[in-house]
């Protein structure tokens, strides 16, 4: 499932498919890269599983 995210450099609304990228069955940290389909600048993408399962996401440059 696709959830959308802000651009840190452009702005723009851009879709990050979190199931594909991340680990839920990891809890802790988890980052990597992804390039904004928009304005091609790369964003770090911060992931945190905690034990429950509930994610949180940081996405800056």
């Amino acid at each position: 499932m696709d959830q959308f995210y802000q651009c840190p450099y452009c702005g723009e609304q851009d879709a990050l498919d979190l199931e594909s990228d991340v680990d839920m069955d990891s809890p802790g940290d988890q980052v990597f890269v992804r390039d904004c389909s928009v304005c091609c600048q790369p964003w770090t993408v911060t992931v945190h599983v905690a034990p429950d399962g509930t994610t949180s996401v940081n996405v800056g440059r």
